[in-house]
């Protein structure tokens, strides 16, 4: 199946893309930061956060969403297709 969105980070900011001829209605976007963290021990260790945002509306174009950082991992556009929910998971570029 061919991508519907494509995504970009821009500053503080995720773009979303949409790839489609018509607008697609997105629900919502997750979004998985990887975080360098200092474990009670004193080593170095990644965690991973989850944010979701509730979008709930058509995007024609493009959708500009704010972020907490630029250390993004994966980004899950959560969109209806027809009438069925569907999810596409992309790797960002900056």
């Amino acid at each position: 199946m061919a991508k519907r969105f494509d995504v970009k980070i821009e500053d503080d900011r995720l773009i979303v893309y949409n790839l489609h001829i018509e607008p697609l209605y997105i629900k919502e976007i997750a979004i998985s930061y990887e975080v360098e963290v200092i474990t009670p021990t004193g080593e170095k260790g990644i965690k991973k956060v989850k944010q979701t945002i509730p979008i709930e509306k058509k995007v024609v174009k493009v959708l500009d969403v704010p972020i907490v950082s630029r250390e993004i991992s994966e980004v899950k556009v959560i969109y209806i297709a027809g009438n069925e929910k569907a999810e596409e998971i992309h790797h960002p570029r900056v």
